[in-house]
Order: structure tokens, then C-alpha cells, then sequence
């Protein structure tokens, strides 16, 4: 924990923070949504940029914000804001640590968007193409058979959730040390 507790530095910080953090922000959303909707190699690979580069300023900002006192700043509003900044996130994690969540969540969330599941009553399983987007929503959405919905809901668990659950323990065990740093232990396992 910081020293300082100069209300006028406090407050150009989260100026600058708040401009930052709305610039990147922008710039990830943007970037998820091209590979969301336009799931090429260049399209993943900007995503992931953008990703790290804001791994990279969310860690840059949390040093900055700890150099406060926040807990003796005398504004409310100023104090839960540096607050927030400080003990929510994944920052205060060691840089591999870091580096390692943010790339067990491009994995997860890439084999979960890639998956292909068997259709309902496909016996040729060298077919099976169906995609979460449109496909299974649409299933998902409009079928009213039970067995087809039972079907899809467990193709798409068991080829989603075995691959991930090593990488999902790791996650949990990585950001619940995070949590642990800041003193908010997140109990999920």
C-alpha cells in the first residue's frame, strides 16, 4: 500500500485511468466482436493483441493506483474508486502468473467457440459440424424435444468440458491466489 494521499494527484490519476481504460476497453470489445463474427487467424490474432495490450495497461494502472493511501484519501467517491482499482482484478499477480491466466482464457474460450457437436439422431459421426453460433442457439432456442435438446446439451458438455477442465483448475487456482493477494478470496473450489 502507497503513501500517498494527495486528493489532486488521486483524482488526475483516475482522469487519466477512466480515458485510458475507456480507449482499450473499446478497442478489446471491437476486436472480440470481429473474431466473434469473423473467426479468421488474422481476426484471432488482433483480438489477442488487443487483449494483451490491455493485460499490459490494467497492470501498468494498478501500480500506479497503489501508490495511494486509498484507505486515508478524504473524497468518498475518490477513495472507492482507488479501492476498486487495487483490490479487484488480476493485476497484483506476478507478471508470469499474469500472463498465464489471460492465455488460459484466449484457450478456454477458443476451444469453446470452435467445438463441433453431432446433430440429433446423426449416426454418421464423420459429419458433425453443428457450431455454437447459430447452430446450437437456434436448437437451443426453438426445439421442443426433449431428447434433441438432452442431446445437445450433452454433446456440447462432453467435448467442452473435459478439454477445459485442467485449464478451468488452473484458472481458479491462479485467480484465487490474485484474490488472495487483495485480500478477496473468491472460494470457488
Amino acid at each position: 500500500q502507497g503513501t500517498n494521499v494527495n486528493l489532486g494527484e488521486a483524482l488526475t490519476f483516475l482522469r487519466e485511468y477512466d480515458t485510458g481504460a475507456s480507449n482499450i476497453c473499446f478497442k478489446v470489445a471491437s476486436a472480440q466482436w470481429n473474431y466473434a463474427t469473423n473467426m479468421t487467424d488474422t481476426n484471432k490474432r488482433k483480438m489477442i493483441e488487443e487483449q494483451m495490450l490491455k493485460a499490459k495497461f490494467d497492470k501498468v494502472s494498478w501500480r500506479k493506483a497503489i501508490l495511494f493511501d486509498w484507505q486515508r484519501i478524504p473524497d468518498r467517491s475518490i477513495k472507492r474508486q482507488l479501492k476498486l482499482l487495487i483490490t479487484r482484478g488480476r493485476a497484483s499477480l506476478p507478471v508470469a502468473k499474469f500472463n498465464e491466466i489471460h492465455h488460459l482464457i484466449s484457450e478456454m474460450k477458443d476451444m469453446y467457440l470452435h467445438v463441433r457437436i453431432c446433430a440429433f439422431n446423426n449416426y454418421d459421426t464423420n459429419y458433425c459440424d453443428l457450431m455454437l453460433d447459430p447452430d446450437v442457439h437456434r436448437i437451443m432456442a426453438h426445439s421442443r424435444n426433449s431428447d434433441e435438446l438432452l442431446h445437445i446439451w450433452r454433446e456440447w458438455h462432453d467435448k467442452t468440458g473435459p478439454p477445459m477442465k485442467n485449464k478451468f483448475m488452473r484458472y481458479v487456482q491462479i485467480a484465487n491466489q490474485a484474490a488472495r493477494m487483495t485480500g478477496r478470496f473468491l472460494h470457488l473450489f
